[in-house]
């Protein structure tokens, strides 16, 4: 999964009503409004994946840095 396939499908899978939910509680644009049943879904599928975490994170969408954080290779990760 690239990281162009990995925003489709979040973009996709986004409700408005998660959006209200996740807003309320304090996430900020831009989100998707993705479900963690979702994210999780798409997090296995990835599977670990240290460029793909680095890439997602650049977006700034809120959704696509919780799935960056499911995905990192943690073993690789620098205090940097």
């Amino acid at each position: 999964m690239d990281v162009a396939e990995a925003l489709a499908r979040l973009e996709a899978a986004g409700t408005e009503q998660n959006r209200k939910i996740y807003r309320r509680h304090g996430a900020r644009d831009p989100l998707f409004g993705v479900s963690f049943a979702v994210l999780h879904a798409l997090a296995r599928e990835a599977e670990r994946d240290g460029a793909l975490a680095a890439s997602l994170w650049a977006t700034g969408n809120y959704d696509a840095r919780i799935l960056a954080c499911m995905v990192a290779d943690q073993a690789a990760a620098t205090e940097a």
